[in-house]
């Protein structure tokens, strides 16, 4: 799910961007800002983008490395999310 950041739609960009998706695809942002939706979006419009960063977690391809995930999620990508961003902080996975 994607969020229009309002700070950033008044300096004129109109933009939705999936932060949690962001954070999910990089373990240092996991660990920097948790599952902090705003914060990801706002690291990608200061850092992240002229970084060469990307919103790139696939959370299907992450669900089908684990069967107790396959069995919990099935084929729910936005649960994978969820689940991966506080078991990468407990380093569970």
């Amino acid at each position: 799910m994607g969020r229009l950041l309002p700070a950033h739609a008044a300096r004129g960009f109109a933009t939705s961007f999936d932060g949690l998706t962001y954070i999910a695809s990089y373990g240092d942002l996991i660990i920097a800002l948790g599952a902090d939706a705003t914060a990801g979006a706002g690291h990608y419009i200061t850092n992240g983008g002229a970084e060469g960063r990307s919103a790139a977690f696939d959370g299907l391809e992450y669900t089908a490395s684990y069967r107790d995930l396959i069995a919990a999620f099935g084929i729910n990508e936005q649960a994978a999310i969820h689940q991966r961003i506080p078991a990468r902080l407990t380093r569970a996975r």
